[in-house]
């Protein structure tokens, strides 16, 4: 045997407040009739455009550029700059009534549209928001000696807010006797978006160069309102030297406050379930929807958009789902839903990211790094839910897994023709792209701010929140006897049962697989876990979210306090404070065993085990993802074993194994080394038919062992 490499190497082998209610409880999501879209809508366009929008308890006025200059020309509006013209302006004005100055509103934003339809990257900061604020609009002369209306943050209280709470000023350009006249555009002029680039420390900065306000409407007492921000990126530059726009469409509302539903009940954490947590209220309770106020028939209303017919099935039984286990605890329906058909006029108007609608939809527009996200709003004072939307990769999801099916049959037919080796280097050629495919999703991240004040959550880029379109699952095969389409359907169901949940309140559970039985009876206990595709296509709601949505629905305390981890949670090797037992990589009731196999599997890959022929599989191409995850999910056993076995669960009921902790770590050290050193390798190398062959096997073994001590040292 070569014994290149020994070395250092060898070691190894020698030992917010009261819009919830408002746009919540009492909206449209709640109500199974059609709205009435076009009422209050109005777009950019007409120049001489004169309207009011609203309701019998508030109107709005809605002006062109044009109409604003006619309005001041003839007196009927006093402007603030006499010689500023508005005509040749695209944008639209707003006229915020007098009487609603000095009145707590609920304020914030989510982009609903980007305009780039290639970049995963720029795709990802769809759905991306501005948290809701409880603010109240005061006008104000700033320091330039400009008149404004002021957006005070006041925080649970707005009579204590001063000039120094405020969000952001909105120039004023007029006024008459009803009405104060904003340009809205300046809420796009100051969104400031900077890319970082992974290994590269220069920050791309894109530039709004211009900023329109395009539409307005007004429904269940909420304002929207579409900033569009158009923004260049000087390090990137296009044909004639010009650097390519962005079109980035934020989506305001603006709702005043009238009170909450007296009757809910914010809830603080507790031991053994986890969901997500206000931001702004001391102390953080959970957020959860108010379903005291829905009739017994109604539920959460959901709109879903362009999902293919073949899948629609899979979508609504999730829904159905989540109905038929919860209708015991919640003890009537809590979601209700309703595909919106193609052709239909509301897929224009209805978009996810538009608080007064919930939405589902399968991005037709935009790509994006995830597979699947569920981002909801609620009430950061209270915890109330008020608006929640599932956006769902489809077109980039069935190119993926339909890709891995038609791979995987043209494998099975070569083995089944004996050609073997042809066979290996097919599904290693797929590897090295899947994982190239994966690194180039995760190349870039992005900061995004509005002026000084305000910065957006990116939810694509929250681990808590992401479903990921690709695993490191990327040398297993499709599950025996499952069609493309049988797979698909519970691929589908899982995950849209998954963000559902995530919609509900409910954040991540590393630990439902420790409730598997096996894959004919039951994979997790919780569908709020990871499970990579040799699992997730049978995941459902299990025992874990019945006892966390009873706790933060009804009160119930969990039973069981060991059933939950959570992303900040994960075993790291660097922090012995994390529990092995915590991983978004396992999939079985067993994670040591699993990570074992997973490793076993990537030996045998490398090595061609069984077969006298050289390797198709190669560590640097195809193996890095699979040996990281195997070699971080069993040393995190060795690291956290003294400060944390204590609560471990299921390691020590395998025949074996040591009860000390102190026997742990090299309990676990010795099992790596007899896999990655042990004499069936020298068997595997000795017959090989070719010095090729074998200088293959043994380069894979060292820079397997290579890979091992840096992970582990």
């Amino acid at each position: 045997m070569n014994h290149r490499g020994i070395g250092f190497y060898t070691i190894l082998c020698l030992t917010l407040s009261n819009m919830i209610i408002i746009v919540g409880g009492c909206s449209p999501q709640n109500k199974q009739e059609k709205p009435d879209l076009l009422k209050n809508l109005v777009r950019a366009g007409n120049p001489k455009l004169s309207k009011n929008i609203g309701d019998s308890t508030y109107q709005f006025a809605i002006l062109g550029g044009a109409a604003f200059d006619a309005r001041v020309t003839y007196g009927d509006l006093d402007s603030v700059d006499p010689n500023k013209t508005h005509s040749n302006s695209k944008s639209l004005l707003f006229g915020l009534p007098k009487g609603m100055l000095n009145t707590p509103m609920i304020f914030g934003s989510i982009i609903t549209q980007v305009s780039d339809r290639v970049s995963e990257d720029l795709g990802g900061l769809k759905m991306a928001d501005i948290p809701p604020f409880q603010v109240i609009p005061v006008t104000f002369t700033n320091l330039e000696n400009k008149s404004v209306v002021s957006l005070r943050n006041c925080g649970s209280d707005c009579s204590k807010a001063t000039d120094k709470d405020s969000l952001i000023d909105i120039p004023v350009e007029g006024s008459d006797s009803l009405n104060i006249y904003l340009d809205l555009a300046s809420l796009g002029r100051e969104l400031d978006l900077t890319a970082i680039r992974k290994g590269d420390p220069v920050l791309q900065k894109f530039k709004s160069v211009l900023s329109e306000t395009v539409k307005f409407d007004y429904s269940q007492g909420i304002l929207v309102f579409d900033v569009e921000a158009h923004l260049t990126n000087e390090s990137v530059l296009g044909e004639n030297n010009v650097a390519p726009e962005t079109i980035i469409t934020n989506r305001w509302y603006l709702k005043p406050e009238i009170g909450f539903n007296p009757k809910f009940i914010s809830r603080p954490s507790t031991l053994g379930v986890g969901f997500f947590m206000t931001e702004k209220s001391d102390p953080p309770v959970i957020q959860r929807w108010d379903f005291s106020l829905n009739g017994p028939n109604d539920g959460i209303k959901y709109y879903i958009k362009n999902v293919p017919a073949a899948f629609q099935n899979s979508f609504s039984s999730s829904f159905d789902e989540w109905n038929e286990k919860l209708l015991p605890i919640i003890g009537k329906k809590i979601f209700s839903y309703e595909f919106i058909p193609e052709g239909d006029a509301r897929n224009e108007l209805m978009v996810a990211g538009d608080v007064r609608y919930n939405i589902l939809e399968w991005d037709l527009e935009n790509k994006a790094s995830y597979g699947g996200l569920g981002p909801s709003l609620a009430n950061q004072y209270s915890g109330e839910i008020f608006h929640a939307n599932v956006l769902v990769q489809g077109p980039a999801i069935i190119d993926i897994y339909s890709n891995w099916f038609k791979i995987a049959q043209r494998a099975e037919s070569l083995k089944a023709a004996d050609h073997l080796e042809e066979a290996q280097s097919l599904l290693a050629k797929y590897s090295k792209e899947t994982r190239i495919q994966i690194d180039n999703l995760k190349n870039r991240t992005f900061q995004l701010k509005l002026g000084r004040n305000l910065k957006m959550q990116i939810r694509s880029q929250q681990p808590s929140l992401e479903d990921p379109l690709l695993s490191r699952e990327d040398f297993d095969l499709p599950p025996e006897g499952y069609t493309y389409e049988a797979y698909m359907a519970g691929y589908f169901h899982d995950m849209i049962t998954h963000e559902l949940g995530h919609n509900l309140g409910l954040r991540h559970n590393f630990k439902g697989n420790f409730g598997a039985i096996d894959k004919s009876q039951l994979v997790s206990r919780s569908v709020m876990e990871y499970l990579g595709r040799s699992f997730r296509y049978l995941d459902h709601v299990g025992e874990y979210d019945l006892m966390a949505i009873s706790y933060g629905y009804n009160g119930v305390f969990p039973a069981h306090l060991n059933w939950y981890c959570t992303d900040e949670d994960v075993a790291h090797l660097n922090d012995p404070t994390k529990s092995a037992e915590c991983s978004r990589d396992d999939a079985t009731a067993d994670p040591f065993s699993f990570f074992q196999s997973r490793l076993i599997r990537a030996i045998d890959l490398l090595v061609a085990r069984g077969r006298p022929s050289s390797p198709e599989w190669v560590v640097d191409q195809n193996m890095k993802g699979q040996l990281l995850l195997a070699f971080t999910g069993i040393g995190a056993y060795a690291a956290s074993a003294e400060q944390t076995s204590s609560e471990w669960t299921t390691f020590f009921l395998a025949p074996g194994r040591p009860k000390l902790p102190l026997e742990i770590r090299s309990y676990v050290l010795n099992q790596v080394r007899m896999m990655l050193c042990g004499s069936d390798l020298t068997f595997e190398i000795n017959k090989k038919d070719s010095l090729d062959a074998k200088n293959k096997v043994i380069a894979n073994l060292e820079k397997l062992r290579r890979i091992a001590a840096n992970i582990l040292k």
